[in-house]
């Protein structure tokens, strides 16, 4: 079966490289961005009138700025221009954007959809262990992963709107079968929203919002709240949330409990054994250069699992972010930056340890900051753009003490370190130099190296989602390895994307004191269609 797989792969990227040599320089003005971008782009409403196109009578295609890009968070879509007849008719899907609900103003359905197709292949997966609990572990595994999602956006007027999503996902060909919560969930809702708009600005845009029922929640670049979308199904969280925007700002509350993915037909609960509440606002400041982004989250788990045990947590994040540009993939101008920093302050137990000792109830105090900074050369030849990222999370300083200082990262993105979803973000300090070359066709390609570390020698090395894989105190070694790779980004057409990865996994001193330590190797080719 993986000969069959790596035909197929290899088809693929012929068949990939052959319309890359023959697709025309510019085969659309606007593509989506990659399936793990930050949804950083340029806003879902194009400027303009109150229709969001530019006053009437414009003949030709619609300019570059009136279409809008497809969004990582489809909800955040706006296609109102195409109520000009006027610009419609450009693209195939402009029927489905703009559908006329009778003959009142603003009322309108947008139609919208997502096919990816993910072909993966890992040798020595984990490093040589099995890459999850009750499997067996797999020399090498080659595997399919299909996602599926089609969405129903209604816009009755200026004041209501109701959004609903499905999604599908299934894993083919996959060594142990899909793995829990993140590969397989037959049919399920994904987002059914309700949106109130409160209060108007003078251009008839919502100002306030009322939105309520099960959606989607993704801030900052996801490093600590994103909608998991790497993995084949996205997470999603039902509950309120009250959206306010004013003068270039965006301000966020909300009260809510994530969605508990099953694998059948509609059956996928709220999981209450998690509360998730907070506060996120990001927006520019005058004369200065940058963006800021200021949050508060609050997370309530009646189980934590970390290296000193387990037990119930309550957490309080607070945190800051400066940044300008960086977008991945897109020509950035000059310098670009991200920083951030996160505090977390809560009580954690009590509970037991492993071996089914008690632990008694202790404090948290946790810490993180990373930062990422690039240059692009606008001026020269493919816009080489050479960027280092840096970051950190804090580790557990004594096991035996109930205190708890390991930094835990609530709903992460799960192309966290690149491709190779082993190690997670916690207990963990790593670097990142990156080249990225603009190719012809709009295609980027990108040449990285990670260098991992643990944080604190006391506390374990963890997975993505933030469970101990190897525990701390079998080894005194902090570097864990070095992962470098290469990454193809190809914006095929206006509406399907190509993605292609090479990387491989060196092992360092930890996970040789710690093993197996089998060196990694991962490649993954992904075609995403999005109208």
């Amino acid at each position: 079966m993986s000969k069959l797989i790596l035909k197929a792969t290899f088809f693929l990227l012929l068949t990939a490289f052959t319309a890359l040599a023959q697709a025309p320089p510019d085969s659309g003005q606007d593509s989506a961005q990659p399936s793990a971008a930050p949804d950083q782009g340029p806003p879902g409403g194009p400027p303009g009138g109150p229709q969001g196109g530019p006053p009437g009578g414009l003949q030709g295609p619609p300019p570059p700025w009136a279409i809008p890009h497809f969004r990582l968070l489809r909800a955040e879509e706006d296609w109102s221009y195409l109520a000009d007849p006027q610009m419609r008719g450009h693209d195939w899907a402009d029927s489905l954007k703009y559908i006329q609900l009778g003959n009142r103003k603003g009322w309108y359905l947008t139609l919208g959809g997502e096919t990816r197709l993910w072909f993966e292949r890992y040798q020595n997966e984990n490093w040589g262990a099995p890459a999850y609990p009750g499997e067996p572990a797999f020399k090498s595994n080659a595997y399919l992963k299909q996602r599926y999602m089609f969405n129903a956006d209604f816009h009755l007027g200026t004041r209501f709107r109701v959004f609903g999503e499905l999604h599908s996902g299934f894993v083919n060909f996959r060594g142990g079968g899909p793995r829990p919560i993140v590969d397989k969930d037959k049919l399920d809702v994904n987002q059914a929203f309700v949106d109130i708009n409160l209060s108007l600005d003078e251009r008839e845009q919502p100002k306030v919002t009322l939105r309520v029922g099960r959606q989607e929640l993704h801030y900052g670049t996801g490093r600590l709240v994103s909608i998991r979308e790497v993995p084949n199904v996205r997470a999603s969280f039902d509950g309120v949330r009250l959206i306010l925007k004013a003068r270039k700002w965006q301000i966020d509350a909300f009260a809510t409990k994530p969605v508990e993915t099953r694998v059948g037909f509609f059956d996928d609960r709220t999981n209450h054994t998690e509360t998730f509440w907070g506060m996120y606002a990001t927006g520019p400041l005058a004369s200065l250069p940058f963006n800021l982004d200021v949050y508060y989250l609050g997370n309530a788990r009646k189980l934590g699992v970390f290296n000193q045990g387990a037990g119930p947590e309550t957490r309080q994040t607070l945190g800051a972010r400066i940044w300008r540009g960086g977008i991945p993939f897109m020509v950035g101008h000059g310098w670009d930056y991200d920083v951030e920093y996160a505090g977390q302050f809560g009580s954690f137990g009590p509970g037991f340890t492993f071996q089914g000792a008690p632990i008694g109830k202790g404090n948290i105090r946790a810490w993180t900051f990373s930062t990422s900074t690039g240059y692009t050369f606008n001026e020269v030849k493919m816009q080489p753009r050479i960027a280092l990222n840096t970051g950190i999370t804090s580790g557990d300083k004594d096991p035996r003490n109930p205190d708890l200082q390991t930094f835990y990262t609530p709903y992460p993105n799960g192309r966290f370190f690149g491709v190779i979803q082993s190690n997670g973000p916690l207990n963990v300090q790593g670097l990142r130099p990156a080249l990225t070359l603009q190719l012809p066709r709009r295609a980027a390609l990108t040449v990285d190296s990670y260098f991992f570390a643990r944080q604190s020698l006391n506390d374990a090395l963890y997975n993505v989602p933030g469970f101990p894989m190897r525990p701390g105190n079998f080894s005194k070694a902090r570097y864990i390895g070095t992962q470098p790779g290469v990454e193809l980004f190809w914006p095929v057409t206006r509406h399907l994307t190509m993605d292609l990865n090479y990387a491989f996994f060196g092992a360092g001193k930890f996970l040789h004191e710690t093993p197996p330590d089998r060196t990694l190797h991962y490649v993954g080719l992904i075609f995403i269609y999005r109208f």
